[in-house]
């Protein structure tokens, strides 16, 4: 992938220094000693799953991280939102995605994160079944104490499906574009 910064075109490549870039990013995001690789990535793929502009910067970001000297974090902003003059975020989402599953080490690390989305919705779901319903005689703290649980779980449950559904997508529109002949592509 490449982005237009100025009048120059970078090659976007994700390799492993792109996860120092992304920590690095992170600690500046958290005002703190930033996020565990496993925080870093849930930040990112989470935001490319919602077609977050901003999420996007912050991968491509690290995509030239290969570089020896990189543009700024402003320049890549200032180039994402010029490609968004031209394609939608979730477009442009779709493609970073794209290049994520092309490069080998980040492919396990997203397929990993949608493991783990998917099992934390299995669990909410399974809490969800063995949950007992307070009685007739339950006071009012017990009963809403069960209704806070249920509606916890409930939206657990309901944001690992939608986030695993909406990456899903993204996958899938990336390897139904990249099976087609080039031809095809443009």
């Amino acid at each position: 992938m490449q982005l237009t910064i100025g009048n120059k075109d970078y090659d976007v490549k994700f390799t492993f220094a792109s996860l120092l870039a992304w920590r690095d990013l992170a600690k500046q995001d958290t005002d703190s000693k930033g996020l565990d690789d496993s925080g870093v990535y849930d930040h990112l793929f989470t935001g490319l799953a919602n077609d977050n502009p901003m999420a996007a910067t912050q991968v491509l970001y690290g995509g030239l991280a290969h570089m020896k000297t990189r543009p700024s974090f402003q320049k890549v902003f200032d180039a994402v939102s010029d490609l968004l003059n031209d394609m939608t975020a979730e477009e442009l989402c779709t493609k970073i995605v794209g290049e994520i599953g092309a490069a080998g080490f980040f492919k396990a690390q997203l397929h990993q994160w949608m493991t783990t989305l998917e099992s934390a919705r299995s669990v909410a779901q399974e809490m969800g079944k063995q949950m007992d319903v307070p009685g007739k005689d339950a006071t009012k703290e017990e009963l809403d104490k069960y209704n806070e649980t249920m509606y916890q779980l409930g939206y657990q449950e309901s944001t690992a499906r939608t986030l695993f559904d909406a990456m899903s997508s993204k996958i899938n529109g990336t390897e139904a574009t990249s099976s087609q002949p080039d031809s095809e592509q443009e």
